[in-house]
């Protein structure tokens, strides 16, 4: 019933386009390796064990047949020079595997990353592009000193939303604001309700996508937020809530999902197709009625 319902809502949303310009990129973060290790701190050893080995090409296998083209990796920041060198050399076979897929990958940058590690590095990987993380996405001698070295290449804002305004050359409007589609719980027991006087009220985010395609000048429009403790359902409907505006809303495994698609749990691998497969190219024809059909 679930894989039927999957590919009625694929058929419906539309396929991936691959492509090289981040305008036809479907983003997912792929967190892992050293550097997200040593950038959590503290971290459970059997997650720990998950996120070191995260980045075998055979994972990869996860997105075969799904919309998504485009990897975010962890790349500098937040670690040491030591676990920075570890994931450039943790990364290398799992980008050429990737490249050779048709994937994008992109290099995610945390606050605290040297411009002077990552570009080179960055460029000898052959990356697609560089996104910013947090408020690294604000710093404009940071910023500087990326274009500097880095030219123009795609770079790609996840930070406040303050920060678009601070480059006109962003290749991608991304923001990590943005909260968790839902009708919101008005009582103890989670049930909503409405009166004669108020009705319940709706967590979305098509109001922001839709401000930010108007000032973007055409350029992708990505939410990079997070969610607290998703079920399936929860991640398509971020997919689908971001989309019905014509955005994307980046792709984001929580530790509890990855645990279960590494170990093959089969609620795991159900969720983790509805989640990827609901991912696709925003239309403002093809998207909003599918979308839709996603929010209900």
């Amino acid at each position: 019933m679930i894989r039927t319902r999957l590919f009625a809502a694929m058929l419906l949303l539309g396929t991936g386009l691959y492509g090289a310009g981040p305008e036809t990129w479907v983003p997912a973060r792929w967190p892992g390796g050293p550097l997200e290790v040593e950038r959590r701190g503290s971290v459970e050893s059997s997650l720990a064990a998950i996120l070191r080995n995260w980045h075998e090409p055979s994972r990869l296998d996860l997105l075969s047949e799904t919309p998504v083209n485009c990897l975010l990796v962890p790349w500098g920041g937040g670690a040491t020079s030591e676990a920075e060198a570890a994931q450039h050399k943790r990364l290398a076979p799992f980008i050429a595997a990737a490249k050779a897929r048709n994937f994008a990958v992109v290099g995610l940058l945390y606050p605290g990353a040297d411009a002077r590690r990552a570009v080179p590095a960055a460029i000898k990987a052959k990356l697609d592009g560089l996104a910013l993380e947090g408020e690294l996405a604000s710093d404009r001698e940071f910023v500087r000193q990326l274009r500097q070295s880095w030219g123009d290449r795609p770079l790609i804002p996840l930070g406040e939303r303050e920060a678009l305004s601070e480059d006109s050359h962003w290749a991608v409007f991304g923001t990590n604001e943005g909260v968790t589609p839902r009708v919101r719980a008005t009582s103890g027991d989670d049930a909503v309700m409405a009166t004669t006087t108020s009705e319940p009220w709706i967590d979305s985010n098509t109001w922001m996508v839709h401000s930010l395609r108007a000032a973007s000048g055409g350029r992708p429009v990505w939410l990079a937020n997070t969610l607290d403790k998703p079920s399936a359902k929860d991640y398509a409907r971020a997919i689908a809530d971001t989309a019905v505006a014509g955005g994307h809303w980046v792709l984001t495994l929580d530790d509890a999902m990855m645990a279960g698609l590494w170990r093959g749990e089969s609620a795991a691998m159900s969720a983790g197709d509805i989640s990827c497969s609901s991912a696709s190219a925003p239309s403002a024809v093809a998207w909003t009625p599918s979308a839709q059909l996603w929010l209900r």
